[in-house]
């Protein structure tokens, strides 16, 4: 994983670097990042049933608005889809995301939201789904046109030659999402760290093309699914 974050940190903006890095250190447990319940990017509807359980369980790490922090390596939530969303949740929950023991983001994850019901669940997801959509900023340079080559003949068949996904066949909108938790879900896959227990039937599918793409290819399609406008 080291000549990952190399290659990664190689492919930033100088600028963007320190930010990066404080999160690597947050997933290490090297440094601690206090929590970040802003709203202050876009409005949100603080009267809906779900904000409540939403700063008490997501907030800190996710922002208040959704948005995502590299600084706790939580990406931003608020253009993902419903039903998409309610299966990740759940599958933190039962342990099929989040338990490698490379995963030190995902057991976060699962920890935030352990003992949940199903309930608290769906409001959480109705509120995620209500955030407004704000198109998170680039933190990676590369080939866009070459990224944007391989979604057409890789990613598309699943994900959508403009990476809005597919309900059909379950498979989640990439735009919208942070061009870092891109690379790294990616090279999670690649590892085996996602997509490796035996009920992720979606994440098995995506263990089985990680291989098709180097890793300067897949920051390349970060690059390239980033400059493509979110729902």
């Amino acid at each position: 994983m080291d000549g990952v974050i190399e290659n990664l940190l190689s492919r930033i903006p100088f600028l963007a670097r320190t930010v990066l890095c404080t999160g690597l250190l947050v997933a290490c447990g090297e440094t601690s990042v206090p929590p970040d319940h802003s709203e202050a990017s876009a409005a949100v509807n603080t009267d809906h049933a779900g904000h409540a359980l939403w700063q008490a369980k997501c907030a800190s790490c996710h922002r208040g608005d959704g948005r995502g922090n590299p600084e706790t390596g939580a990406p931003a939530v608020n253009g993902l889809q419903d039903w998409y969303l309610e299966r990740q949740l759940r599958h933190f929950e039962i342990g099929v995301r989040g338990q490698h023991p490379d995963d030190d983001n995902g057991s976060t994850m699962a920890a935030a939201i352990a003992g949940i019901n199903n309930e608290e669940r769906a409001l959480l997801v109705d509120f995620m789904t209500e955030l407004p959509s704000t198109p998170p900023a680039a933190t990676l340079t590369g080939n866009r046109e070459r990224g944007q080559d391989y979604i057409n003949n890789l990613c598309s068949a699943c994900h959508g030659t403009d990476g809005r996904g597919n309900e059909a066949l379950q498979s989640p909108a990439l735009t919208g999402l942070n061009d870092w938790y891109l690379v790294a879900q990616y090279e999670k896959f690649r590892a085996g760290v996602r997509g490796s227990h035996t009920d992720d039937t979606y994440g098995a599918q995506m263990v089985r093309f990680a291989p098709a793409a180097s890793e300067d290819v897949v920051i390349d399609i970060a690059v390239a699914l980033t400059q493509q406008p979110a729902d």
